[in-house]
């Protein structure tokens, strides 16, 4: 979510997320989630002026991610806008995306700033909305393998490239499925 006061939009993914099990419209489950923010708060705000610009630019996420950085962008090193930037970003990936995962992943890509997290965010709560069935072909031929896709859980000494997950208590190797199970 970006540096400094990071823990209260967390909380609001983590909502969004919970919420994503159940509600399939991406304005509400943002709206609900929103309710973590106290009244008045700065967060609160930000998600008040990302439906405000979505509103304004309707069918142009070009134009809306370009007024929201403006508006937030500072050039001075002694403040951090990559928070309000970051957490903005997902809300208008989200609802940018229409509901389309490819849609979402690609204007998520294409937005900059951290965008390997923003859609990480954002594609997690599409996922969760609309389950395995939504996601591209490749996800379950090339990362799932089928079911049979394994996550290597070695600590990374001696390993010359890649990246390798590491976790206490599971096994050297882990099916992926296996490790959505869990979290299930």
């Amino acid at each position: 979510t970006g540096d400094r006061d990071t823990v209260l939009r967390a909380q609001m993914f983590g909502t969004m997320m919970s919420y994503s099990y159940f509600e399939m419209d991406i304005k509400t489950a943002i709206l609900n989630a929103s309710a973590v923010f106290p009244d008045g708060s700065h967060p609160l705000e930000i998600v008040d002026e990302v439906f405000e610009i979505y509103e304004k630019y309707p069918t142009n996420w070009r134009s809306a991610y370009k007024e929201f950085e403006n508006n937030h962008y500072v050039k001075d090193v002694t403040r951090n806008t990559d928070t309000d930037i970051n957490c903005g970003f997902v809300l208008l990936d989200l609802l940018y995306g229409g509901g389309d995962y490819y849609e979402t992943c690609k204007i998520a890509s294409l937005a900059g700033y951290d965008c390997e997290s923003t859609a990480g965010i954002a594609l997690s709560v599409r996922g969760i909305m609309g389950g395995m069935e939504i996601l591209p072909e490749e996800t379950n031929t090339l990362i799932w393998l089928d079911g049979e896709g394994t996550l290597v859980n070695l600590n990374d000494s001696g390993l010359e490239k890649g990246y390798w997950m590491t976790a206490e208590g599971l096994p050297d190797r882990i099916k992926r499925a296996t490790v959505v199970d869990k979290y299930r």
